[in-house]
This record gives C-alpha cells, structure tokens and sequence, in this order.
C-alpha cells in the first residue's frame, strides 16, 4: 500500500486530538489530588472523677464516623451525652461534618436502703423520711427508730446489728435494716409495813405494758389497813385489793397498823407564865381509813398520876388522813416546861363503835410513827380544836 501523505490539515487534526486529551488528563489529576477539610472533635466528662470518654480529643476528615466510648469509674453511672451528641447510647458514632464538643455526663451509682418495723414504731431518717428510697453511693444515713407508747426499742437487724440508737449507715450497696421493737416490761414490788400481809396475782418477776394485776392487802386480826403508797407519795390506794394496769416500774407499800398506833402526835409549842405552863399546843394525823372521835384527855406525870384533865364540848370527828392542831390551857399541878415534856398525854377517842386510848410523852415527837408513815404524810389540816381544862 503506497505510504500515506500528510497534509497540512492533518497535522492540525492531530494536534488538536492531543491538546483535548492532554486537557482531559490535567483535569482528572486535578481531581485526585484535592485534600479534604479536616474538623476538631473535644470531649469531656462531667463530672471529671466521674469517667472518661474515648476516644479523646482529636482532628478528624471531614465525613470521617468516629466511636465514642464512655467508661464510668468505680461506684459510678453514665447517665447519656450532650452537646453536639445527645443520648444515652453508649458507645455511639459521632459524624466529623464539622467542629464537635461532646460530654460525657455521670452521677453516681444509687443503691435502695429499705426500713422495715417490726413491733410498734417508726423510724426517722435524716435525708429523707421515706420508708424505702434510694441514696447515691457512699452516703451516710442517720437512722432513729421512735417507739410507740408501751413499746420500746429493741436493737437493729440486718445490715447493721447494733442496740445503739440513733445509728448511722453508709450506703455502699443495697442495704436493708430492721428496727426492732418491743412491748415494754415493768417490775411491780410490793411489801407491808406492819401487822399484815400483801399478795399480787399473777406473781411474776415483769409485767407487760398495760397488764392487769390484782393486789390485795390482809391485816392481821385486830389492826388495821391504811393504805398502798410508794415511797415519793405520789401513788396512794386506800383499798385493800384492787386491780390496776401496769404502766410503771412500781414499788409500792401497804401499812398495817393498831388503832392506838394509826397516829402522829407532835407537840407544838409549850408557853409558860411565870415559870409554870399555862398552854399546850400539838398536832395530831389520823391515818385511819375511817373517821374517830375525841372522847376526852388527861396529862399524867411520871408517876402516871393524872395531874390535869381537858374537858371536850362540841368535838367534831376527826377525818380520816386529815391532820388537826389541838390548842388548850392546862390547868393542873404547877410545873415548869422542862418537867412538863417528860410527862405522858392520854388520849380517849371512839373508833368503829369501840373506845380506845393511846399514851405518848409530851415532849417526844412520835418520830418513829413519822418515819414509818413518812409517805402517808400528805394529808390536807383539818379544822382547829380547842381543848378547855377544867
């Protein structure tokens, strides 16, 4: 085949055809090779002790899908994201289109502490006054247990074993406590004072709140019985049996005593003229249930010779555990203060239907009695007797 001749024109065709692709090729390497924007991803946790997030800060491509992982230290919870990422999933891709602030936010871990009664009362907790709640790890919990009337506290159960109360609990972990309760226990001791005997029925060494006991109180034959008291007089029971609810230690007594010896006699005042007595003045305290009545009076000296008589008109009964002052002028054998106190009083009254007479020095305050009946003593006065001596 004969070689071909190049014209002119198609020299220029050819030249065109290699300045296009030429163009092409530029273009398309062009292409290849623009870089990408790059963006600023920074994260953080809230609070710091909280936990940490990974991975952190850093530059990421534009499109670039990074993982972010929340890891929570001991004792806490990741509780979601926020920011430019919001959420609880975890861990969870974040899109690199541009600049992100990421924080990872924590609390801490939260434990149940459960109360339970057993008995009659309740239980006061210093944070909240819920039964059953939940604290946050590492809390400290004051608890009360408060008994209802007739019950007492007892001890604590379950996560704490203690007879302390108030008692504190550190909430570490789920906890559950019992406060336990119980019905309140009392001794009752009884005794007579006196010729006479005392029982209580049920006897036993303690009684449940509010239980009922039977006492009774028996005195021997020819005395009397006066009355049940403690010994600050504030508890006084003037029948022999009764019943009654325990709501107290109790320490009580019941006396016995002879008509004769169911009294004080005090002597008040002693007034001389002259150097002899002129007037005697005492008191005297029925403790008898029942009321008595003044027959009549003489002074007898220490020879017992009756050296002045009182003579009664218009006497009124004396009332039972009710206190007198006697006023009266002696009148008899001349003596001083001093002789006077060594000599003896004899008292005459009615009791009952039956007479009786009852001797004591003058001088000599029937201590004893006062001692023996010290918690009787609270007794009202009763009216001013005068004793006129013939």
């Amino acid at each position: 085949m004969p070689d071909q001749i190049q014209t002119p024109f198609s020299i220029c065709r050819v030249v065109y055809y290699s300045l296009i692709i030429s163009a092409l090729l530029t273009a398309t390497l062009s292409c290849g090779t623009e870089s990408k924007p790059t963006y600023q991803l920074t994260t953080s946790s809230t609070p710091a002790a909280g936990g940490t997030v990974s991975p952190a800060s850093g530059e990421f491509k534009d499109g670039d899908e990074v993982q972010l992982r929340a890891t929570a230290n001991e004792n806490w919870v990741f509780d979601g994201w926020e920011g430019d990422q919001t959420g609880a999933q975890n861990p969870v891709m974040v899109m690199m289109d541009s600049d992100k602030s990421v924080n990872a936010r924590f609390v801490k871990q939260q434990y149940p502490l459960t109360v339970n009664i057993q008995g009659e009362g309740t239980v006061t907790e210093t944070i909240v006054q819920a039964k059953m709640t939940d604290y946050e790890h590492g809390t400290i919990v004051q608890l009360l247990a408060n008994s209802e009337t007739g019950n007492e506290f007892a001890r604590w159960e379950g996560a704490v074993e203690s007879m302390e109360n108030p008692v504190e609990v550190t909430v570490d972990g789920p906890k559950e406590v019992t406060a336990v309760f119980e019905v309140s226990e009392f001794t009752v001791d009884i005794r007579a004072e006196g010729p006479g005997d005392v029982s209580i029925d049920p006897d036993k060494e303690m009684y449940e709140y509010n239980e009922t006991v039977q006492f009774e109180a028996d005195p021997d034959p020819g005395n009397e019985f006066l009355g049940w008291f403690n010994e600050s007089g504030t508890f006084q029971m003037l029948e022999m049996d009764f019943e009654y609810q325990i709501t107290e230690d109790l320490d009580i007594t019941a006396f016995f005593s002879s008509v004769e010896d169911a009294f004080i006699f005090e002597t008040t005042e002693i007034v001389e003229e002259d150097g002899n007595v002129v007037r005697f003045e005492m008191n005297i305290t029925n403790f008898l249930l029942n009321q008595i009545t003044l027959i009549e009076t003489a002074v007898l000296d220490e020879s017992d010779d009756v050296v002045g008589v009182f003579d009664f008109e218009g006497i009124a009964p004396l009332e039972p555990r009710t206190q007198y002052p006697f006023q009266g002028t002696f009148e008899g054998e001349t003596t001083d203060a001093e002789t006077f106190q060594d000599w003896s009083l004899v008292w005459e009254f009615e009791y009952e239907g039956n007479t009786y007479m009852k001797t004591y020095v003058i001088g000599e305050p029937s201590v004893s009695a006062k001692k023996q009946y010290s918690p009787m003593n609270q007794v009202g006065t009763g009216t001013s007797i005068q004793l006129n001596i013939d």
